[in-house]
C-alpha cells in the first residue's frame, strides 16, 4: 500500500487495477462496482493502472470508459495518467493512453509535461521518449521556473536525450528564472560530454545568469577542469567578471581548484586591481593555490 493513501480512499476497482489483476477488475465493472471514484490524491483507477504499468487493466478501464476525456483526469497534484506513465518509464502503457487519445502535452501542477518528467529520470526509456515525440511533445515547454526538457537533460548529463530534442528543435537559448541556460546548467554540474553536445550545436560559450556568472565561472567553482577547458576551446571568455571585479580565475582561487586555475592562467590577462585572485585564496585559507599563484603571478604594488 502506498504510505500517502489511505486504505478507506480507494475503490475496490482501484485496488484491482493497482495490482494488475485484470480477472478481478473485469468482474466488478460487469457487476456495477464504480469506476470513476478518486482516493486521497485524486487518483483514479486509471492513474493505478498507469503507475503499475498494467496495461492489460488499462485497456479493460478504457473499454468500459463513458466519458473518453477521462483519459485526462488529473490527480491533486496535476498528473494524468500518462504523466504517471513518464514518472514510470513504462512503454507499453503510454502506448495505450497515446493511441486511446490522451493529451501529451498535459503538465502537472508544477508546469511540468509528461516529457519533462521523463528526462527527469535516471535512466530514461528511449521507446518512450519516441513515443511522446511521435504524438507531439511539446521539447520547448517550460516549467514554473522556465525549466526545460533540454535543461533536465543537460542537468542530469543524458547526452543521447539531448541530441534526441535538439533534433526536434529544443531551445539552446530557452533561459529559466535566473537566466541559465542548458549550456551553464551542463557546465554547472560537471556533464563534458553533454557540454560539447551542446556548444558543437551553437550553444553560447559565454551564457551568462542573473547574477552575472558564465558557464566557465561556474565550471572553474565546482571545479570541473575539462569542463573549463571544453568551454576555453570554444571562445569562453576569462576577463568577464561577477561583482565588477570576480573572474573565473578568482572564484577558481578562492575554492582552491587548482587544475582549473591552470588552465585559466594561461589566458587571464595580469590583474592589476587591489583585489587580486591571490586576495581571494589568501583570504579562504587556500594555501595550495597561494603557494600555485604565487609562483605563477607577478605581483603589482597598489599604485
Amino acid at each position: 500500500m502506498d504510505p500517502f493513501t489511505y486504505r478507506d480512499s480507494c475503490s475496490p476497482v482501484g485496488a484491482a487495477a493497482r495490482e494488475g489483476d485484470c480477472e478481478l477488475l473485469y468482474r466488478l465493472i460487469q457487476e456495477g462496482k464504480p469506476m470513476d471514484v478518486r482516493d486521497n490524491r485524486g487518483w483514479s483507477p486509471l492513474h493505478e493502472a498507469a503507475a503499475h504499468n498494467s496495461a492489460k487493466c488499462m485497456k479493460v478501464l478504457l473499454a468500459f470508459m463513458e466519458d473518453r476525456e477521462d483519459i485526462n483526469l488529473q490527480t491533486l497534484e496535476g498528473e494524468t495518467p500518462l504523466f504517471l506513465t513518464g514518472m514510470s518509464n513504462c512503454d507499453e502503457s503510454m502506448k495505450v493512453l497515446l493511441e486511446n487519445g490522451a493529451n501529451v502535452n498535459t503538465p502537472n501542477n508544477m508546469d511540468q509535461t509528461p516529457l519533462m518528467k521523463l528526462i527527469s529520470k535516471k535512466v530514461v526509456n528511449p521507446l518512450c521518449l519516441e513515443l511522446l515525440i511521435q504524438y507531439g511533445a511539446d521539447v520547448n515547454a517550460q516549467m514554473w521556473n522556465g525549466w526545460t526538457a533540454l535543461h533536465e537533460a543537460a542537468y542530469r548529463g543524458n547526452g543521447s536525450v539531448i541530441k534526441r530534442l535538439l533534433q526536434e528543435g529544443a531551445s539552446l537559448d530557452a533561459k529559466d528564472d535566473y537566466d541559465i541556460q542548458p549550456v551553464f546548467a551542463a557546465a554547472q554540474y560537471g556533464h563534458v560530454d553533454c557540454l560539447k553536445i551542446l556548444l558543437e550545436s551553437g550553444a553560447e560559450a559565454n551564457s551568462r545568469a542573473t547574477d552575472e556568472a558564465t558557464a566557465l565561472y561556474i565550471a572553474s567553482q565546482e571545479n570541473y577542469p575539462e569542463c573549463v577547458k571544453v568551454l576555453l576551446s570554444h571562445g569562453a571568455r576569462t576577463d568577464l567578471k561577477v561583482g565588477g571585479y570576480a573572474t573565473p580565475l578568482h572564484i577558481a582561487a578562492w575554492k582552491g581548484n587548482i587544475r582549473c586555475m591552470e588552465l585559466l592562467d594561461l589566458l587571464t590577462k595580469p590583474c592589476t586591481r587591489k583585489y587580486t585572485p591571490l586576495h581571494h585564496a589568501a583570504q579562504n585559507g587556500q594555501l595550495e593555490a597561494v603557494k600555485y599563484l604565487m609562483r605563477t603571478v607577478t605581483i603589482k604594488k597598489p599604485e
